[in-house]
């Protein structure tokens, strides 16, 4: 297993207690703006003013003006990557196949993701697995994880297409926790297929292409699920060489 910092348990115990080392310093203004930009999803400006509070609160030393800049930029640092946890969160087979009804493979990794992001903040087993969106862009953490960036169009396409699937639960507007969207595809019962035991931005995507020994595609004529090994493939073995065969009949037809 690849260790890393509990970075979550660390905030609790600074939440709880203050500044770590009689005072403010950056490790812990860091973990504090993490706290507040990847949990609490608030902007950047309203996690200056937390900081500021904290500071008031937690450091009789601190002085506005002259520490401003170590607020700044505990705030830019903590933007470029999630809270780390030691989690082990386990992708079942079933979940595969769940994945696998989606026919564009681009819309799968996005959809892995997704389920990862559910499973890695759910803790009661009588809920549901849910991940937070965006209405004006998107959701940094779920695009963090894929291995290529994606437009915002693509990325609100494919949760059109999972929609209409009943894959996911696209939040409604002026409901309570309208800022989640449901995971339907998640399913428990059945045995692991995948043991996520990084959780860090990069790297998750990975994990569904070492599942199947690299990048897929489907078969736009079959739809099967094929290792991809050219840049311009769209079609299985089989269904290219019964392309080739067809298009060798029609010039044969052609010509006689």
């Amino acid at each position: 297993m690849n260790a890393f910092a509990n970075e979550r348990e660390e905030i609790e115990k600074i939440l709880q207690c203050g500044f770590r080392n009689n005072g403010r310093n950056k490790k812990d203004l860091i973990l504090l703006a993490k706290y507040f930009i990847w949990e609490l999803e608030y902007t950047k400006y309203k996690t200056a003013f937390e900081l500021l509070n904290f500071c008031i609160k937690w450091d009789k030393k601190y002085n506005k003006v002259r520490d401003r800049k170590m607020l700044r930029d505990a705030i830019n640092a903590a933007n470029k990557a999630p809270i780390k946890e030691n989690k082990i969160i386990n992708i079942t087979i079933n979940e595969i196949k769940n994945l696998e009804k989606i026919k564009n493979f681009k819309y799968q990794k996005i959809a892995f993701a997704m389920l990862v992001m559910s499973k890695f903040g759910h803790n009661n087993p009588d809920s549901d697995y849910y991940c937070l969106s965006r209405e004006k862009y998107m959701d940094k953490r779920i695009i963090s994880f894929l291995d290529k960036k994606i437009t915002k169009k693509q990325y609100e396409d494919c949760l059109t297409h999972l929609s209409n699937l009943e894959m996911i639960e696209l939040p409604y507007r002026g409901v309570g926790h309208d800022n989640y969207i449901i995971i339907k595809y998640a399913d428990n019962k059945s045995d692991n297929a995948i043991e996520i035991n990084n959780y860090t931005d990069k790297l998750i995507v990975q994990y569904y292409l070492d599942y199947y020994g690299g990048e897929m595609i489907v078969c736009k004529k079959c739809e099967k699920l094929v290792l991809k090994e050219t840049q311009k493939q769209y079609l299985c073995k089989e269904c290219f060489k019964e392309r080739t065969k067809e298009i060798k009949r029609n010039w044969w037809n052609k010509k006689h």
